[in-house]
């Protein structure tokens, strides 16, 4: 008979995917602890760059260059050079409406069963 316990399993990040959204779009500087982002960057709209952000984020904590994956508005607002008046209203359409973004505790990050909607909102394979 099946039990419960045959559904567990660990929700990993599929690193193939999130690398293969981010070429082309970033790279990430270990010594500022920044993304540095490249000249496709310059087509997405304000939520796809925040998503690339966050999916940056997930390659950042992997590496070691960051210590948690979630993150706060400000931090998103520094990280994309973009106004929180931008940022704050696509976090919210990304949590709310798209439920692309996870949030908690006023931090946003990208789940990992979340992760191919992402790459498809941005545009990737």
């Amino acid at each position: 008979m099946a039990k419960f316990e045959d559904l567990l399993g660990d929700e990993n990040y599929d690193e193939g995917a999130v690398v293969g959204a981010l070429a082309g779009l970033v790279s990430i500087s270990r010594e500022s602890e920044n993304v540095i982002w490249k000249g496709a960057s310059s087509r997405l709209t304000a939520a796809q760059r925040i998503v690339v952000y966050l999916l940056a984020r997930i390659a950042m904590e992997s590496v070691g260059v960051i210590a948690e994956i979630p993150a706060g508005p400000k931090e998103i607002c520094g990280g994309t050079g973009m106004p929180g008046g931008t940022v704050r209203p696509r976090l919210m359409e990304l949590h709310d409406q798209l439920r692309i973004v996870g949030r908690e505790k006023r931090k946003y990050w990208i789940p990992p069963h979340a992760v191919p909607l992402a790459v498809e909102y941005i545009g990737g394979e």
